[in-house]
Formats: structure tokens, sequence, C-alpha cells
């Protein structure tokens, strides 16, 4: 198998499968609704870059604390140091995710669960942690090559951002992979969102580029 295949396989269609379209329109966003987002990347990157959309999800929304759960193919990706909850939002989602036996951690207004490493046990947490937090923004991390329970969750999001990384035509095949399938989805420029989501906020350039990618979003 090519390098260039084994990635696109990462990023475009769940392992062992080629892209398919599936039934019904792509799911709206309605007013009052906090937003749900998903975001395919590295695993390499999965916690900074889903942590920088988190925040910034967050912000958009006025919202005190986004939930951004992160799938992994080693289950691991999600774990920070030293991280300390800020607000009594976010205190609040840790211990309820806590209550559920949902591994969490919170920066700023960003609470990150680590999701288990079998994609059929990922699936069902992440929707658990979803429903913990159904007044909040979220946000959906895939990192590694997508598994069905979890790509079904994936293409049930509001909008998908995929990180580009540096290859502009991989992420362009992702994006029309998604699209093709009824999924709003996007590039994301993954270095700024990368290296930004430090000390519970983004650089400014940061800022902009998800703002971009999340252009039309309610």
């Amino acid at each position: 198998m090519s390098l260039l295949r084994a990635v696109a396989e990462h990023f475009v269609a769940p392992a062992g499968e080629a892209a398919r379209p599936v039934s019904g329109a792509p799911i709206a966003t309605v007013s009052g609704v906090p937003p749900a987002l998903g975001l395919l990347c590295e695993p390499r990157h999965a916690r900074a870059a889903g942590r920088a959309v988190g925040l910034h999800l967050a912000r958009r929304r006025k919202a005190q604390a986004a939930l951004v759960a992160i799938w992994t193919a080693d289950g691991g990706a999600a774990t920070m140091s030293g991280a300390t909850p800020l607000g009594g939002e976010t205190r609040r989602l840790v211990r309820a995710l806590a209550g559920r036996d949902i591994t969490a951690h919170a920066s700023g207004r960003a609470v990150v669960a680590t999701l288990p490493h079998e994609a059929d046990m990922a699936a069902q947490v992440a929707a658990q942690a979803f429903a913990v937090a159904a007044s909040l923004p979220t946000v959906l991390v895939i990192a590694g090559p997508r598994e069905e329970p979890l790509d079904e969750l994936l293409c049930a999001r509001d909008l998908v951002l995929v990180a580009d990384g540096g290859d502009d035509l991989l992420a362009d095949i992702a994006v029309a992979a998604l699209q093709r399938r009824g999924v709003s989805a996007r590039r994301c420029a993954l270095p700024a969102t990368a290296v930004a989501a430090r000390g519970g906020s983004l650089l400014p350039s940061a800022r902009r580029g998800l703002d971009t990618a999340m252009e039309g979003l309610a």
C-alpha cells in the first residue's frame, strides 16, 4: 500500500470501506441548539487541534464551556497534564462526565474527554458525553482510521473540519468525499490551530482561520 493511499484511507473513508452515499440531506443547525462539529486530523495533533476548535467554538457561541471528545487509535491522545477547570460550567461538566465514568480534563472553556480505543465502545461513550453536554457546543475529533460506528457519529455533525496539515490535495479529497455523502465539510489550517491553543486562549491568527472555517455556522 502506498503512503498516499494509507493516509487517504485515514481521512477519507471508514477503515476497509470506500466512501459511499448516505441517505438524507445534510443536517442543518437549529436556532438555539448548540452547534456540533467534527474534526479529522492526525493523532499527533488531536489534543491541540481539538482543544483549539473547542475553545474557539465556545468563544463564538459565548458559551461557558465546550466539550471536545477525542478518539485516536491508541486511545491516549486526550491526556492533559496540569489542566485545571477555570469556570463553574467546566467544573460541572467534568464532574458530570466523571459520574458516567468518562475521563475528562478542562483548560479554559474546553473540556476534553478521552474516548476508549475500541470503536463501538468509543461511539457509545461519545454519545453519552454529548448527551451530558446537550446544552453546550461539542466537537468530535477522529484521529485514526475511521471505523463505522464513529463514522456515523461524524457524519451526523453540523460541520466537519478537515485539518490539512500542510497537504492541500489530501484535505481537498477528504472534504469532497464527505460532501458526496451529504456532510457539510471544510478544510481547516492545522498549523495555526495546533500551536495556538495555550493558556486557555487562541492567537488572533488562529481565531481568524477558524472563523473562516466556521463561516455560516449558527
